[in-house]
Formats: structure tokens, sequence, C-alpha cells
């Protein structure tokens, strides 16, 4: 009896221990590889599920909370278990060209002012009723020509790897 309950004990520990290290493994970056070297490419225009906000450090994850509860809400997007939202994108007109440090205490204590978005269906016409304390719309993002770079970090690091597309 005593060997039996050992050895659930054992599986157990070893499936949780397994688990938690699966866990912490964190996001597969190796499909965006070739992102991190600069690249130029030509995008279409893009119908956006958009937020523009003007916040503080801390109010940028509402922004994004915003973005993706609204996306999750609108209907003709893809839902259900196992879907995830495209990936989002912004715009901000942040000086990439301060030192690094300099740059990573300006951070801290600066005004973020852009818009944050996500691509929808063309078909999405309206938005659900009831929006957060920030103001979603439609609208479509002109692009063309543009610039393409992975940067894995933190905001405060940022700056090089703009600078790489220079």
């Amino acid at each position: 009896m005593w060997k039996w309950v050992i050895l659930v004990v054992t599986i157990l520990l070893l499936a949780g221990a397994g688990g938690f290290l699966w866990m912490m493994q964190g996001p597969d970056v190796s499909k965006f590889e070739f992102l991190k070297d600069p690249r130029i490419v030509v995008k279409p225009d893009t119908a956006v599920l958009e937020v523009p906000f003007q916040v503080n450090s801390a109010g940028l994850p509402k922004v994004f909370g915003a973005l993706m509860k609204t996306y999750f809400k609108l209907s003709g997007v893809p839902k259900g278990p196992g879907m995830s939202a495209p990936a989002a994108r912004y715009e901000t007109l942040q000086d990439f060209s301060a030192p690094a440090g300099a740059n990573a205490q300006a951070m801290a204590n600066m005004i973020w002012k852009g818009s944050a978005a996500i691509p929808v269906p063309a078909t999405v016409r309206e938005l659900p009723q009831g929006t957060p304390e920030f103001t979603p719309c439609l609208s479509v993002w002109k692009y063309g020509e543009v610039a393409e770079i992975l940067h894995v970090g933190p905001y405060s690091d940022e700056p090089p790897t703009v600078k790489k597309l220079t």
C-alpha cells in the first residue's frame, strides 16, 4: 500500500515540476528570428481596431487591455479555444537618439502618446456597446514601404535596436 502512495506522490511531483518548467520557458520567438536583421518590405493598407492613448508608463497595460477586450467582443473575428489575437502594433513619436541610460530614466517618467492597434477583417463595421476608458475606433492604417526589425527586451533597451534601421 505504501509503495503505491509513494509512487503516486512521486509521479505527481514529477508532473508538477515538468509543468512548471514548461510554463517558465516563455514564448517561442523562433518564428521571428529572421526579423533580428533589419529588412524593408511593402505592406498593404490594413483595417485595424485602434485605441489612441496618452498615458504614463503605468497606463500602457490598460491601453493594450482595452484593445484586447474590445477585439474579443467584436463579431467577425476568430474566437474560440486555442485562438489568439493577431499581434498588436503601436505608433509613437519617441526620440530614440538619447543614450540608453538617459532614455531609461526618461521612459520611466514619460507620457506615452500614440495609438495601439490590432488588425481586423475588413468586414468588421461596428464596435460593441460599452467601450472602456479609452475610445476604440475602426480605421485603416496606410503602409506601403516599411522597415521591420525584432526587438526582444524592455522598452528602455529598444533604442539600439531601432538605430539598426537607420
